[in-house]
């Protein structure tokens, strides 16, 4: 009894504190103490309203002193805590943007400037966002567990819900019905988001497909001899210049790049659909879980607005889902010690070649991935193959085959140096007077200093890149240039983190997947005129301006949308939600499922800048990751996908 009393009279104050910490933000971000307004430090807290604000403290009272029906041991809990812990960095942290305007399309999460770590107010303000976070969280997860472990029937008299709840690799006119069904719930946003979307990239390879000079649009270098460049996927250039040539053939250009768009979104509600019946196959997971996870793919359109959008990462996001999917099928199939069909291995190869053709940093996830079962698992024959094959095709083969007859001029070699160009540019910058006649020697092979440091931008990796790489370098001054680049980071590794800070902004809350744009943008000079003429230059068509960017807006800024959408969630939550799950019920053996989340991650941090698109093969492999701790041997474990 007196301990119970004593949960109350804390509850309280720890309420109010834990709803000052959720909803107070420093309004100048990057200012001295001495120069904090407290007026407009207290002003981000009562934009909430006092009725808001008090049903909000009673909801964080009522979660503290809810008393929980399910028994954690003391390892559970300290799994618990260290996860609250890790996602609350998501929470504290916010990115960095250098201007906030009220037509933004992004959640209202930024701070303007940088931290102010030399401050002691500042510092102690992150202290207790940190504590109060991490103690909501923790009882936010306890509370959840215990919601998802409640036993609850679900009606299965909708014959809706049974078809979903029966889905499963063994029922191909299930899951043809449910790729039709999450097609049908895509389609108003294809519709508002039309009449298209070409990104920046995909310009570029309209226009060279086109027949219009090819130019390298990194160093910006005619390529005469050239039909086009291999810096943006060759494979998808074909794909797009036969789009746009259907529509052309048919004298509406607009009409074959619509009918690309329909494609994409078939194949990416396939995908998710795929992905979802493997996992009510093969994971023992809470029906009311499953129903949430179809839900989401159904009404939150973070999925669809990016299936809408011609560009290399949404083109090749549901090849990468499908061999995901195929990965998780093999090596639930060695874990259980069954025969390996040579059919799935040819496929894993196939859509693993298919996926870096699309984009080209797939391979350093799949190869990876796969390459790390010879460890665990016998049939390493065909794992060797399935690991080698895709790499030596896309890497080797084709280059080196079908590059000089169709005259694709290979990317730079540039691609893979911009973090460490982009670290060395800072060291340049802080440090340059320290460095040795050697240690210059080596770096000026491979860079402009002159123009790197000018250029330099903190933002992105791409102006040092794009400005201070030397194109007549070689193979062994880039070595050199990368061994110099390892031997650096010993003494400066301060001005290494300050150059990549916008690499922590994929894993902060605040950035979202809800997208518009116009219908065309970039490269007009160059050939981008003659691509969809009827259309102005970076211009929204009607239904872009009128109904897409409001929604974006809205879905930005209200709940559950702003987080549903939130990047964060799918790059940070899920992941460390899933592996602290796995470890909490000792399902040590489960955690080889991760390996392609874990290089996924990975490839986020030797990105040249923050763009919520590059992590969308976390937001498509979410269900995946959400079902690792479940995967075990349910009913339909003799069921096989080939």
């Amino acid at each position: 009894m007196k301990h119970a009393k004593s949960i109350a009279l804390l509850s309280t104050p720890a309420a109010c504190l834990t709803y000052v910490a959720l909803t107070v933000r420093l309004p100048t971000y990057g200012l001295a103490a001495g120069d904090i307004d407290t007026n407009d430090f207290l002003d981000t807290l009562s934009r909430q309203g006092p009725i808001s604000a008090l049903l909000g403290v009673f909801a964080i009272i009522a979660l503290y002193m809810h008393k929980a029906s399910v028994t954690f041991d003391k390892f559970s809990k300290r799994v618990l805590a260290v996860v609250s812990a890790i996602l609350s960095l998501t929470i504290v942290f916010s990115g960095k943007t250098e201007s906030q305007s009220s037509d933004s399309i992004s959640f209202p999460w930024y701070a303007v400037g940088d931290p102010a770590w030399s401050s002691k107010r500042y510092v102690a303000f992150l202290v207790f966002q940190f504590f109060f976070i991490s103690l909501f969280l923790y009882k936010l997860l306890i509370f959840a567990v215990q919601l998802v472990l409640k036993q609850d029937t679900i009606n299965r008299r909708s014959k809706l819900l049974s078809s979903i709840l029966t889905i499963n690799v063994g029922n191909k006119k299930n899951i043809l019905l449910s790729t039709l069904l999450v097609f049908a719930f895509w389609l108003p946003i294809a519709i508002i988001n039309g009449p298209a979307i070409i990104g920046v990239d995909s310009m570029v390879q309209l226009i060279q497909m086109r027949g219009f000079r090819a130019w390298d649009p990194m160093t910006m270098e005619w390529l005469d001899g050239y039909n086009l460049t291999d810096h943006h996927p060759f494979f998808d250039s074909f794909i797009y210049g036969a789009f746009d040539r259907i529509g052309l053939f048919f004298g509406h250009e607009i009409v074959g790049l619509q009918l690309l768009i329909i494609l994409q979104l078939l194949v990416g509600s396939f995908s998710l659909v795929l992905s979802l019946a493997w996992v009510n196959t093969r994971a023992e997971i809470p029906e009311k879980v499953f129903i949430c996870l179809f839900a989401l793919i159904l009404l939150v359109p973070c999925f669809s607005m990016y299936m809408t959008i011609i560009l290399k990462d949404t083109t090749w996001v549901p090849f990468f889902l499908i061999w995901a999917v195929l990965f998780a099928e093999t090596v639930f199939q060695l874990s259980k010690k069954q025969d390996i069909s040579t059919k799935l291995i040819a496929t894993l190869i196939l859509f693993a070649v298919i996926a870096g053709l699309t984009k080209k940093t797939s391979i350093y996830v799949t190869t990876p991935s796969t390459a790390i079962l010879l460890f665990f698992f016998s049939h390493r024959i065909k794992i060797l193959l399935s690991a080698l094959i895709p790499p030596l095709i896309t890497l080797i083969m084709i280059p080196s085959l079908l590059f000089p007859v169709l005259h694709i001029a290979p990317g730079g070699p540039q691609e893979p140096l911009s973090v460490p160009i982009q670290q060395i540019t800072k060291v340049l910058i802080d440090h340059q007077n320290e460095l040795s006649a050697s240690d210059l020697q080596t770096i000026s092979k491979v860079l402009k200093i002159d123009k790197a440091k000018k250029n330099y931008d903190p933002l992105t990796t791409d102006n040092a890149k794009h400005y201070g790489y030397k194109t007549t370098s070689t193979s062994k001054d880039r070595v050199n240039f990368l061994m110099l680049w390892v031997k650096l980071f010993f003494k400066y590794p301060i001005s290494y983190f300050s150059s990549v800070t916008f690499l922590k902004d994929a894993f902060l809350v605040g950035p979202t997947y809800y997208y518009t744009s116009s219908v065309r943008c970039g490269w007009y000079e160059a050939g981008g005129y003659a691509i969809l003429p009827e259309y102005k230059e970076c211009t929204p068509s009607t239904l872009q301006s009128r109904i897409a960017l409001p929604l974006v807006n809205l879905l930005n800024r209200i709940p559950p949308f702003s987080f549903l959408g939130s990047e964060s969630l799918y790059t940070a939550w899920i992941p460390c939600l899933s592996v602290g799950a796995c470890i909490t019920r000792k399902k040590w053996k489960n955690l080889i499922y991760f390996t392609p989340v874990l290089f996924l991650e990975l490839t986020m941090l030797i990105l040249p800048a923050h763009q919520v698109r590059y992590s969308l093969g976390l937001l498509f492999t979410f269900a995946l990751t959400i079902a690792v701790p479940f995967i075990g041997s349910p009913k339909d474990a003799n069921k096989t996908i080939m």
